[in-house]
């Protein structure tokens, strides 16, 4: 009964410590690279950043002399299936390799990790 209790104890902590593994890292700031599979540059000025931490989601459109403008959302996770809701728009996407696609009517972004 004993070694069944520890092995219990032993796959429980492996399979937790494999989705820290997989899922970790997925948290920070992401910043918008394409729009419908063109390369929209890399200049920081106009530049289009995601902030995802716990739940929250901040979007800020950086301009020059600290223009711009910031809105929040929420975003739920399950896996590699990412949902984003912005101002009542909801966005469905996948994370893989640090890069999230988010797909909507036949329009597509691609989001990398800074």
């Amino acid at each position: 009964m004993k070694k069944r209790i520890v092995a219990v104890i032993l796959v429980v902590a492996m399979a937790l410590s494999l989705s820290a593994c997989l899922f970790s890292g997925f948290e920070g700031t992401y910043k918008m690279v394409s729009v419908n599979g063109e390369d929209i540059g890399s200049s920081d000025e106009g530049a289009i950043y995601f902030e995802f931490k716990d739940g929250t989601v901040t979007c800020t459109v950086a301009m020059a002399e600290g223009s711009g403008g910031t809105t929040k959302g929420t975003y739920m996770r399950d896996g590699s299936d990412l949902t984003m809701v912005i101002e009542n728009s909801t966005l469905k996407g996948t994370y893989k390799n640090g890069k999230i696609t988010f797909s909507k009517d036949g329009e597509s972004i691609v989001l990398e990790k800074k």
